[in-house]
């Protein structure tokens, strides 16, 4: 039992490793008799494909994003929103700008950022308000990602 199970292990580990299983055999001191059984087997198996993605693989493979154009769309003043004195408009624009930060795996790069990161650097280093300081760490913070 435990030899068939430790089969299924290998042949499990080559699924999802390839060839580079197999250049690693010599140096596990197999008997010839497993050596061919592992490779019967080997010759049954497919090559495995991923079901989920890591974060960084997921941002690779998907598109960028342009979150600045939603934004003007839904706040035609967002950047003098930023920078208003009264701290519910500041709140409003940062509402608006947190679930596009956050949500977009891949931003597209873009030249008008630091129109953006600059108003939000003032507010988290010299707002009182803790709500909106704390909108801007989460807005940076998804920029950032």
């Amino acid at each position: 039992k435990v030899r068939d199970e430790g089969k299924a292990l290998v042949t499990e580990m080559y699924r999802w490793l390839g060839d580079t299983l197999s250049k690693l055999l010599p140096t596990l001191e197999l008997k010839e008799v497993m050596l061919k059984e592992l490779e019967e087997e080997w010759s049954k198996v497919e090559k495995g494909t991923p079901e989920r993605y890591t974060r960084s693989q997921q941002a690779k493979m998907a598109d960028p994003v342009d979150i600045l154009s939603p934004l003007n769309k839904q706040c035609s003043d967002f950047q003098n929103m930023l920078v208003d004195k009264s701290w519910k408009i500041r709140k409003e624009a940062l509402d608006h700008l947190v679930p596009l930060a956050e949500g977009t795996l891949k931003i597209q790069p873009s030249n008008d950022f630091g129109a953006i990161v600059t108003p939000l650097c003032k507010i988290i280093s010299k707002d009182a308000n803790i709500v909106v300081v704390q909108l801007a760490v989460k807005s940076l913070g998804g920029i950032a990602k």
